[in-house]
């Protein structure tokens, strides 16, 4: 017993012993981990390597691998804190070998870059930091003498803001102005808290800005701070300001902190009032005693207040409506006779129901007798609870209050708004945008071939700065053809706005492909029967459709040829076309046809070619000699 154990104990070190180096390197997978060698390795991406990058100019092409399908992007900055960071890339396809070409980038400028890969199920790897610098700027020649000069066109520095000023503040408006040391764009930022929330401008490059801020609130305090870019999209903040409109004479004020605003009588009505009793005093004075006086005035203003009593209340018709959104709130509500609308509310934190008045604040017009009310709240709290009351009062009765009433503000959401684009040439465009509040820039473009979407060729430009003012130049697109074009802004928190520009192109005016660098290349099998292999390739200016047009023999442009390939329409720059049924020996005319995306066809001029002839045996050679010498022989042979 005990020798058949030993023997088993032995024979299975000497298995594990001689399989050692296999059981070592084996892993084990699945989506979430690898186990390596008894080691357990948490799974959060594919693994990048290969990493490489090429400069020219002022692009680069970056390529990498990874060991799972993925995404592309490469992160990109000049600085290797990454904190004014780019990106470019392709978020649709998902591959195993990657590049990216880089466009737009600073002459003779060091850049540090991180490549970037992401999985179907969202497990994402970040690479280690690299570089690469580009080249020179091309030399242009001087405009006098000899030599040449180097222009440097690259531009870092913000516009510097200077002489900011606040000037006709009124009620419900107010102009700021100020200077920037180059011409730049004119933006304010505003709202009743330093999250300001709001955004008023405009595009135009300007050196002397004026913007009008409009629809304000009475009696409101504002911060704000102005923007300026310059036309490289360098942004320049002020610091944080503020100003207090005018308050709206009829509006309300709560003098007395009883939770009901006070009507502000006209300074012009009271003067008149006042005036008008002073001569009624000065008539009666010396003829009537003044307790007579206060008698009189008195019993009849009694006598209203008790007839007041016997007014019934506004009734509401129903429970308010209210349209929420992050920071504002819209409250309507119906009475059953005219009568004033006015709303008293609090957060959760400050509604103290144990009071008289358990409500921090009233806003509303006193002045306004309708039964169709509508009372907007502003500088609300983002996510938060609200208490609220609605109050009503007719010209004559006591005042109606409803029950309390909740509300909770929504999460704040990033908007766009303000966004167009700008043509520069058949390549170029400049799309820009405005956030309600700072977020980063995406531009992601996607072709049509023909009457489809393309989006193995989709590219996207993002620019990872936190800005409330936007612009992404592309300098990519090809004339003519027509672009999905989308814009989006992601802030801190994730939450993303976009905006769709579809379709979109650079030129309403669309050019055909251009044919060059046609080649013919033929070649004859060695083999018993001497097969014809034909390869005719040409290239064009954009992706284009493939097909050739072929018969035998010499031809002009006004014959049709008869013969034809099928038309490929995967678009491409690079056309080949291979044939193997030609004849050995024999004159081929052929023409070209390529068709882009927008339909513009191109056919080209016709061309020749001549296949290779078949190579002659020893046999064949006596053959034809005797046949050139002595006709009877073609009739022996037939």
């Amino acid at each position: 017993m005990y020798k058949f154990f030993y023997k088993t104990y032995f024979l299975f070190i000497f298995i594990v012993f001689l399989f050692s180096p296999i059981i070592s390197f084996a892993e084990m997978r699945s989506s979430n981990y690898i186990i390596y060698e008894n080691l357990l390795h948490t799974f959060n991406g594919p693994s990048i390597s290969s990493v490489s990058a090429l400069s020219s100019e002022n692009t680069a092409t970056v390529t990498w691998a990874t060991d799972l399908p993925s995404n592309s992007y490469v992160v990109y900055d000049d600085n290797n804190s990454f904190t004014s960071s780019l990106e470019q890339g392709n978020g649709v396809e998902l591959l195993t070998s990657h590049t990216v070409t880089l466009v737009g980038l600073d002459y003779a400028s060091t850049y540090f870059f991180r490549v970037k890969s992401k999985t179907a199920n969202g497990d994402e790897t970040l690479g280690s930091i690299a570089s690469f610098t580009t080249g020179a700027a091309p030399a242009e020649p001087s405009s006098g003498g000899g030599g040449i000069i180097v222009i440097d066109k690259t531009d870092k520095i913000p516009p510097i803001i200077t002489e900011v000023e606040i000037a006709g503040v009124t009620k419900d408006q107010a102009s700021i102005s100020w200077v920037t040391d180059e011409e730049a764009t004119s933006f304010v930022e505003y709202g009743k808290d330093r999250s300001y929330g709001k955004i008023a401008g405009t595009w135009d490059y300007l050196s002397e800005h004026v913007v009008i801020l409009r629809d304000l609130d009475s009696n409101a305090e504002y911060n704000f701070r102005v923007l300026s870019s310059d036309d490289s999209g360098n942004v320049s903040y002020s610091g944080n300001l503020s100003f207090t409109t005018l308050i709206d004479e009829g509006s309300m004020i709560d003098t007395d902190d009883d939770g009901v605003p006070d009507t502000v009588i006209d300074q012009e009505d009271l003067d008149s009032v006042l005036k008008k009793a002073v001569e009624i005093m000065d008539s009666m004075a010396g003829t009537v005693s003044t307790e007579v006086i206060r008698d009189k005035l008195e019993t009849p203003y009694d006598y209203l207040n008790r007839l007041a009593d016997y007014v019934p209340a506004p009734i509401f018709n129903a429970d308010p409506r209210v349209e929420i959104n992050a920071k504002d709130a819209t409250l309507y509500w119906r009475t059953n006779v005219d009568s004033s609308g006015l709303v008293s509310f609090a957060t959760e934190e400050e509604y103290n129901p144990s009071l008289d008045n358990p409500y921090t604040r009233t806003i509303g017009d006193p002045d306004l007798l309708t039964t169709e009310h509508e009372v907007e709240l502003f500088g609300l709290e983002p996510n938060t609870t609200y208490h609220y009351q609605l109050k009503s009062k007719a010209k004559i009765g006591p005042l109606a209050v409803t029950a309390d009433y909740t509300f909770k503000t929504n999460i704040e959401t990033i908007e766009i708004s303000n966004f167009f684009s700008q043509v520069m040439d058949d390549n170029t465009a400049v799309f820009k945008w405005i956030t309600n509040k700072p977020a980063n820039s995406t531009v992601r473009y996607t072709p049509y071939r023909g009457d489809y979407l393309s989006p193995e060729e989709e590219k996207e430009l993002r620019d990872n700065n936190q800005t409330v003012i936007h612009e992404i130049t592309i300098s990519e697109f090809q004339p003519g053809i027509n672009y999905l074009v989308n814009i989006e802004s992601e802030d801190v928190n994730g939450n993303i706005a976009t905006e769709t520009i579809d379709p979109f192109s650079t030129s309403e005016d669309d050019y055909p492909p251009i044919i060059s660098q046609v080649k013919t290349n033929s070649s004859i099998s060695s083999d018993r029967d001497a097969k014809i292999q034909t390869v005719i390739s040409w290239n064009t200016n954009e992706p284009a459709t493939t097909r050739v047009f072929y018969m035998e023999g010499v031809h002009g442009p006004n014959v049709e040829l008869t013969g034809t390939t099928a038309k490929s329409n995967d678009y491409s720059k690079e056309h080949v076309t291979l044939f193997t049924e030609f004849t050995p020996g024999t004159v081929y005319t052929f023409r070209l046809e390529s068709i882009d995306s927008g339909g513009n066809e191109t056919i080209s001029d016709p061309q020749t070619f001549m296949t290779p002839k078949k190579n002659e045996s020893i046999v064949d050679v006596i053959i034809r000699v005797l046949e050139d010498t002595f006709g009877w022989v073609k009739t022996i042979m037939r």
